[in-house]
């Protein structure tokens, strides 16, 4: 979101913050007219995935490339000649569009990082896709016509992904006069490839989306708006800006287990804050709630308050804990087997971006000898062979350890379904162990 001149620019990005937060939205577009700005910058990850993007994004330029001569066409770069230094204003976004609008006309190539550019009652929407790519499909541009595709490294096609498409979809329609019949997402996975989607399947939730953001354009996003813990706090550039203000309040979110759900139920009862819930009376009634889950909510907070009042007095005070009482068979711990002097604890670590697949580099063992010392084992993998030696070699040990007397009845504990999922998948990607495999997890 941008402002130039008297015209407030949104962009294919706008429409997905505002999809996932809207008081993102509400920032964003405060900070244009004064308001406070971001205190986060790029961080190490988020540079590092930009870099994996660009290195994705020219290989399937490289793919594309290929597959294009094959049929005596071409892809011409409307990048190449950008100037990285020129000023960003109304009339620089109006030519790179008309460049684009030119270069469709020019014939059936594709083209790499073409603008659109678009205003309408002081709201311009800008927009740079990653390829369109020539159809067959006659249009008014001739015997051919173009549809969108965009790189992502994601494993699989993600709503944000697909609104960015759409909305390149629509200015696309506007210049060939005929409605891309498909839209794609060229996936970070070797296995899912490109992702291939019917415009008309997806156009309408994008129209939606899009006019509830214009319309709060319009309204200038009156009236206050207050943050809420979503899934995209952590790539987001006013983590820190957010974070901050729900620790001055005291947040209810800040109380383990409260959903969004729980958080607007309590406040609609006058109970804003983590002290307030941790102090409330014992009778506190909230219809809502099923008595069970309002007491288990009321003991968590009290116990991160008093916690948190511990350790003002006290900074090496250990955190209050509570076993959650009366005791139910197939709940809490007493789901878990009995204990074996051969157990071990396992955990993966793992990178999503690395190669076709992501890699799963580390595999870690701990468990108790006898004596009651600590022991480890490692097994590392930094290429596909590594890992597929490293599923082996997982499998092996267990076994091993299985077979050692009194460790007939170990179990393997982990920290959730990452763990066997992963194994899983190596195992069907590598088609090794997976008889091997399926005799462990049970």
């Amino acid at each position: 979101m941008q402002k130039l001149e008297s015209n407030v620019v949104l962009s294919p990005t706008d429409l997905a913050n505002h999809l996932a937060c809207k008081h993102l939205s509400w920032l964003n577009y405060h900070s244009l007219y004064g308001g406070a700005r971001p205190s986060k910058n790029d961080d190490e990850l988020t540079k590092i995935l930009q870099q994996y993007g660009a290195e994705h994004e020219a290989t399937y330029f490289t793919a594309l490339s290929e597959q294009l001569a094959a049929v005596n066409r071409t892809i011409v770069n409307l990048d190449i000649d950008r100037d990285m230094d020129a000023p960003y204003s109304v009339a620089a976004l109006r030519d790179r569009a008309a460049l684009t609008a030119q270069s469709l006309s020019d014939g059936p190539n594709a083209l790499y990082q073409p603008t659109f550019f678009s205003e309408d009652g002081g709201i311009a929407w800008v927009g740079r896709a990653d390829f369109l790519v020539p159809t067959d499909v006659v249009s008014l541009l001739g015997n051919y016509s173009f549809e969108p595709e965009d790189t992502k490294l994601a494993r699989i096609a993600k709503v944000n992904a697909v609104l960015q498409l759409c909305s390149y979809a629509e200015q696309l329609t506007k210049l060939q006069g005929t409605e891309p019949e498909f839209i794609h997402v060229v996936t970070g996975s070797a296995k899912e490839g490109k992702v291939t989607i019917r415009l008309s399947e997806v156009s309408a939730y994008f129209r939606h989306v899009k006019k509830n953001l214009q319309q709060a354009v319009i309204d200038k996003f009156e009236g206050p708006s207050e943050p809420v813990p979503v899934e995209n706090c952590n790539m987001c550039r006013w983590n820190k800006d957010c974070a901050q203000w729900w620790r001055e309040r005291d947040h209810l979110s800040y109380v383990a287990g409260l959903l969004n759900g729980h958080r607007e139920t309590l406040v609609s009862h006058g109970i804003t804050t983590l002290a307030q819930l941790a102090t409330s009376p014992d009778d506190l009634s909230v219809p809502e709630f099923e008595d069970e889950t309002l007491h288990r909510l009321r003991r968590q907070a009290q116990l991160q308050y008093n916690t948190r009042e511990a350790k003002k007095a006290n900074p090496a005070a250990l955190p209050e804990t509570e076993f959650i009482l009366p005791i139910k068979d197939f709940r809490g711990f007493n789901m878990l087997p009995t204990p074996n002097p051969g157990d071990l604890f396992y955990d993966i670590e793992g990178h999503p971006y690395r190669g076709d697949e992501g890699l799963e580099y580390l595999h870690g063992f701990s468990w108790k000898e006898a004596d009651g010392t600590l022991k480890y084992h490692e097994i590392w993998a930094h290429t596909p062979e590594e890992e597929r030696q490293a599923l082996l070699d997982v499998i092996a040990f267990i076994q091993k350890r299985r077979s050692q007397p009194g460790f007939e009845n170990m179990r393997v504990y982990h920290f959730g379904h990452y763990e066997p999922s992963a194994l899983r998948r190596l195992s069907t990607r590598y088609a090794t162990a997976e008889t091997e495999l399926n005799s462990l997890i049970r």
